[in-house]
């Protein structure tokens, strides 16, 4: 796994961020959970990473544009902001709505035997896609 960056840019701390930030204040994850996050983003290109400790396993981060699309929290959360017809679409396939983060948000509880059900790598797709569109 490579070395994220510790601090936020200010750039993240906009008002399309917001909840999610305040959602994230002191949460912790589990290694597998931060790795899978990372290989779901790591084909998409203009991807920032950021975790504010990971030793101690602090929530992973992914934005692009300034707009946050994704993040790992918690023992079993990983979410993605998508857009309307996405998000009826993922709650469909195992997701659940995740409006502490706001009207945007998904959140899926991964388990081991969860990988060949959902895929995850699709999610970053389309919440990277969304994130963009929304950035302007």
């Amino acid at each position: 796994m490579k070395k994220l960056p510790i601090r936020f840019p200010p750039t993240l701390a906009n008002d399309l961020n917001r909840r999610v930030l305040a959602r994230l204040a002191e949460k912790t994850v589990p290694a597998d959970l931060s790795d899978l996050l990372q290989s779901a983003v790591k084909p998409l290109d203009e991807v920032q990473l950021y975790c504010p400790d990971l030793p101690k396993h602090h929530y992973v981060v992914a934005s692009t544009r300034h707009v946050i699309f994704g993040f790992a929290i918690a023992r079993n959360t990983l979410a993605f902001r998508l857009d309307p017809r996405c998000r009826t679409q993922a709650v469909a396939n195992g997701g659940a709505a995740f409006p502490a983060c706001g009207r945007d948000w998904v959140r899926f509880t991964p388990l081991p035997d969860d990988q060949p059900r959902i895929d995850f790598r699709f999610w970053a797709l389309k919440a990277y896609g969304y994130a963009r569109e929304i950035a302007g």
